[in-house]
């Protein structure tokens, strides 16, 4: 009987010290994700277009998985798309893969003294993706800085 009550206060012991341990996990795990930046950005068409091409080339070359959350949304005439994105790595990445679609489109272009209109609201959609982007990883370093 003696044995039973040594166990049986060891068990609570070890379940207390569990219920720390998991408390303790629960809210490092909050802490991360209050200090993990949410990069979101509007995209129009053509922009969007550059991003799901760079996407979707990207993880034909390397596999793996992109994970987004993409609204549309109109604002007085215009569709945009809204993405959000919540890891710095998914973005870095993005960037890498819309640098590499970059080049195979630039490589397309045969005149770049005639370009066509395609070719000129690629080369343009582009340029104005990446400086969003860069726009909004050098914000979310600012205010990451400042807190």
């Amino acid at each position: 009987m003696k044995n039973i009550k040594k166990l049986h206060v060891c068990i609570k012991r070890v379940l207390f010290i569990a219920m720390i341990i998991n408390i303790l996990a629960a809210s490092l795990h909050a802490e991360d994700i209050q200090n993990e930046s949410v990069y979101k950005f509007a995209l129009s068409l053509s922009e969007y277009s550059v991003l799901n091409s760079a996407m979707v080339s990207g993880l034909n070359k390397n596999g793996g998985l992109i994970e987004f959350h993409l609204k549309i949304q109109k604002e007085q005439n215009a569709i945009y798309w809204i993405i959000t994105i919540d890891h710095k790595e998914t973005l870095n990445v993005l960037k890498k893969w819309i640098a590499e679609r970059s080049i195979e489109i630039i490589s397309s272009v045969s005149d770049f003294s005639q370009l066509d209109q395609t070719s000129q609201i690629a080369l343009g959609a582009i340029k104005s993706l990446a400086e969003k982007i860069d726009t909004e990883l050098n914000s979310q370093e600012i205010q990451n800085k400042s807190q």
